[in-house]
């Protein structure tokens, strides 16, 4: 085929290992590996993270960086050709069986390294115009009354043709990505506009953007764990189980680093998720934990695909931490353009689901008729000043704390203060920090977009008391 040569038996791979292990990853994570099943028709895969099957069924393939790109050959062997040419590989009738000698032999057709990272950069593109296209449809029909403001956006996709260099350009305030970014809670959209707004250096941008995805599992972790502490009974089994699951990773709430909130993020959701899809019992607790029955909220909130994006970018992390010395422009670029997917899969997770459980700060309360009325902040999008509304909601709500609000049912979730949003101590504007460790006593807070003040380290004696909750092991 024009422009891709054959590569045969051991020129695109150093090495190969049989994963021993039953549970992810079943063996060492190797940065320019696939993953490739020995039984049946599933996926190749670029990251143990999206392993289908146990790891013990599949092959991992160390690959020469030189010839192939992991997750360009990982895509060609999950095409029509790639998948006739690993059956042929494969041995007996009905699903293949492959061994680790045989899959040497599979022949795969590959472009120049150059070519093959444009083409992913171009499936990348496309994947963000697809959901771009599907954000529009979304606002269309929950307001149909803006059309002509709904048509007005779409002939941006027009004057962004695809593109398929590789190397990354700083991103424009008229691009739909600004769009979308500002239907996202603050902490979460603060973090994306300064990688929006950055300049053309690939290390800056992939930091940036790692950065977003470190500020997503924290952000979520958070919520989870408010949703569930509103019930003693469930929170109680629950931190239990998330103790031993910490304790068995040497991770803990103390030093709290992306693996922890990842850990978290794993557990709670995979058992809000259980709840939902489990009987109806199970499902009314679930929607009251949450305060929502926006059954499209929860889904974004236990999402399997969200996890996927988590555990993928932390392995990209884990990568970056093992590869000593300066980072080269050329790793920057290749590790920036590994996370471009990832931002994409969590957008189409995302979509505007947020909007209907907005994240907001109590002002003032009026209490009327079984009933309150507050004057809040609504603390969605990219920067301040917020815009200020009037919300109506059956719950007694403090003032200056976060919430969220679901729109549905008008009630509020308090979000435990390991997260604070509010005036910045060096100028008039609002910032966000996370907490992030105990350091002699205090408690260290970080931001990712603030970068007059990167972190805070004060008594937080509101933190204080929920990290002492949450090392108190029952």
């Amino acid at each position: 085929e024009t422009g891709r040569r054959l590569v045969r038996r051991g020129e695109s791979a150093e090495e190969t290992t049989l994963p021993t292990a039953a549970e992810p990853p079943g063996c060492t994570e190797r940065p320019k590996a696939i993953y490739l099943p020995l039984i049946g028709r599933s996926d190749v895969v670029a990251s143990p993270a999206d392993l289908k099957l146990k790891p013990h069924n599949y092959v991992q393939v160390v690959l020469k960086p030189d010839i192939a790109d992991s997750r360009y050959l990982a895509a060609f062997l999950n095409t029509p050709t790639g998948v006739y040419l690993r059956a042929q590989a494969g041995s007996g009738r009905g699903l293949p069986n492959i061994s680790k000698s045989t899959v040497a032999a599979i022949p795969v057709l590959l472009p120049d390294a150059e070519t093959q990272r444009g083409v992913l950069t171009a499936d990348s593109e496309v994947g963000r115009l697809i959901n771009e296209l599907s954000e529009v449809r979304e606002r269309l029909w929950a307001n149909p009354q803006l059309l002509d403001e709904h048509r007005r956006t779409l002939p941006a996709f027009g004057s962004h043709p695809v593109r398929t260099d590789p190397t990354p350009v700083p991103a424009t305030k008229e691009e739909p990505l600004h769009l979308w970014l500002e239907n996202l809670p603050f902490p979460l959209a603060s973090v994306l506009w300064r990688y929006h707004a950055s300049g053309e250096s690939s290390r800056d941008r992939f930091e940036l953007l790692l950065q977003f995805f470190e500020a997503v599992t924290e952000f979520q972790a958070i919520l989870l764990l408010s949703a569930f502490r509103t019930s003693e009974a469930l929170f109680t089994e629950v931190r239990r189980t998330l103790g031993e699951i910490l304790k068995r990773s040497q991770l803990s709430f103390e030093r709290s680093t992306f693996g922890t909130w990842k850990a978290v993020v794993e557990y709670l959701s995979k058992r809000g998720r259980t709840m939902l899809n489990g009987k109806a019992e199970d499902r009314e607790t679930s929607m009251d934990l949450f305060r929502t029955r926006d059954t499209e909220v929860l889904g974004m909130l236990f999402s399997p695909g969200i996890v996927a994006v988590i555990q993928k970018a932390n392995c990209i992390r884990n990568s970056r931490i093992s590869h000593r010395g300066a980072i080269s422009e050329r790793f920057a670029a290749e590790w920036h353009a590994s996370l471009l997917p990832l931002l994409e899969l969590a957008r189409a997770e995302f979509g505007l689901k947020w909007c209907n459980y907005e994240l907001v700060q109590p002002l003032s309360c009026q209490v009327l008729e079984g009933a309150y009325r507050y004057e809040a902040l609504r603390l969605m999008g990219s920067r301040a000043p917020f815009e200020k509304v009037q919300r109506h909601t059956a719950d007694r709500l403090l003032t200056k704390e976060l919430y969220v609000l679901s729109k549905d049912l008008g009630r509020a979730l308090p979000l435990l203060p390991l997260v604070k949003v509010g005036p910045s101590p060096v100028e008039e504007s609002n910032s966000c920090f996370f907490f992030n460790r105990r350091e002699n006593g205090k408690l260290r807070f970080v931001s990712y977009h603030f970068e007059q003040r990167p972190e805070l380290v004060e008594d937080f004696p509101d933190a204080k008391a929920v990290l002492d909750m949450l090392a108190d092991w029952p």
